[in-house]
């Protein structure tokens, strides 16, 4: 006879075992981002399209043409609007002229569909690598150092102004600051983009290798620009 405690402790056991084991099968938005993904091959025949959609794209040019000659401006939903009730109140004879263009349309696609030999799909892996919140942070530059530094010391200097005059007041402080300081804030900025740089290269390897991808991160440098250096130059 099996004991209660045996009983309930398989119990406990079996929740938890199941509870870990879905947490860890539910992909994050940043792992779903990291996938391949299947596209349209490029040299695959466009679909055919239906009445409506031809009607739909000549009528959405016209309306929005009319409205720019006579000095108005309608948002996109509001001309879809308008392109819906006019085809809703189209003579029949106008509407069989489209539902004839979408027959040769589809008849189109149906000829090259039969003369087509390449894949319909392919799959390409992301162009950029998304921003993950558990990969490191990117570097500081120089200036935005030395600004926030001197930041709150500006504010109880010049109460009354406002964030963009606290800015320019920084900006100019940061052009007309002496070599030796400037030199300092550039170093340290150095220092993080040199450790930025073999951290992220690291941690991109070491995800990718996890996940089995079929492609290498794209490592870009991170490089100081005169903007950073000569803010408003």
């Amino acid at each position: 006879e099996q004991s209660p405690n045996k009983k309930v402790r398989y119990k406990m056991e079996t929740s938890d075992n199941t509870s870990v084991s879905s947490s860890f099968s539910r992909a994050s938005p940043w792992d779903l981002k990291m996938q391949p993904k299947t596209i349209k091959a490029p040299g695959a025949p466009k679909r055919f399209k239906s009445p409506f959609i031809l009607y739909s794209t000549w009528k959405y040019r016209q309306i929005k043409d009319d409205l720019r000659r006579q000095g108005q401006s309608q948002k996109m939903i509001g001309i879809a609007k308008m392109v819906a009730e006019c085809w809703k109140s189209l003579d029949p004879k106008e509407r069989d002229v489209w539902n004839e263009r979408a027959r040769e349309d589809r008849q189109r696609f149906e000829k090259e569909k039969a003369n087509y030999v390449g894949p319909w799909t392919i799959t390409v892996a992301p162009k950029h690598l998304p921003r993950d919140p558990r990969a490191p942070k990117k570097p500081i530059p120089a200036y935005l150092a030395y600004s926030n530094e001197k930041r709150a010391a500006m504010r109880k200097m010049f109460p009354d102004c406002t964030n963009g005059q606290i800015s320019k007041i920084l900006a100019d402080m940061w052009r007309s600051v002496h070599e030796d300081v400037r030199k300092h804030y550039l170093d340290q900025a150095a220092e993080r983009r040199k450790q930025y740089q073999s951290h992220i290269t690291a941690w991109q390897d070491s995800y990718l290798k996890s996940k089995g991808m079929g492609f290498s991160a794209r490592h870009l440098e991170v490089q100081p620009t005169r903007k950073e250096i000569f803010p408003g130059a």
